[in-house]
């Protein structure tokens, strides 16, 4: 699904990587929230200046994409593909882009009232937002330091969109 989708984000022009983009999904994904909830989130994020409407944008493979997320979240078991690029430093900026990105869905879906605001959530985005700064605000050293701190961040980054999952699980079911 993955290469499916960079190649449907060249053919329509989109300024995201597929880093950026997984983010972005990764945080719909991980709300139990319809995918007709926040299609308007979608096309907004990836119209452009020559497609204003996204009227290329494949909704489809967004919401395939968006399903296989979900289940991966749902049995614990997401995987960040960037997490095999050989390079230290190209990780780190990816988990970065795919913070960065993340926050922006989860924030869509908390202005629309589509996921409620807790304080386990701001929490997360707070952290989010600290790993959306690792690009832009610290050195990116190639050590076995740098190497574990990198798995320790990516695996809290796993460990919260699960536990992200889990309380709009929880939020839903309550408000039945």
């Amino acid at each position: 699904l993955h290469n499916n989708l960079e190649k449907h984000l060249i053919e329509i022009d989109s300024p995201f990587s597929v880093v950026e983009t997984f983010g972005y999904l990764s945080g719909f994904a991980s709300s139990n929230c319809s995918f007709d909830s926040y299609n308007d989130g979608l096309l907004t994020y990836f119209s452009t200046d020559t497609d204003p409407k996204s009227k290329n944008l494949n909704l489809g493979l967004l919401r395939e994409n968006i399903i296989s997320i979900r289940s991966d979240i749902s049995n614990n078991n997401l995987q960040l593909f960037f997490n095999s690029e050989k390079q230290l430093s190209s990780r780190l900026v990816s988990i970065s882009d795919w913070s960065r990105n993340y926050i922006l869905s989860i924030n869509y879906l908390i202005d629309h009232k589509l996921l409620k605001n807790t304080l386990l959530l701001q929490e997360i985005l707070h952290d989010f937002s600290e790993i959306s700064k690792i690009s832009n605000d610290y050195k990116l050293d190639e050590n076995d330091e740098a190497q574990s701190s990198y798995e320790e961040i990516s695996n809290y980054v796993v460990a919260s969109s699960f536990d992200i999952y889990n309380e709009s699980k929880q939020g839903m079911i309550n408000n039945d």
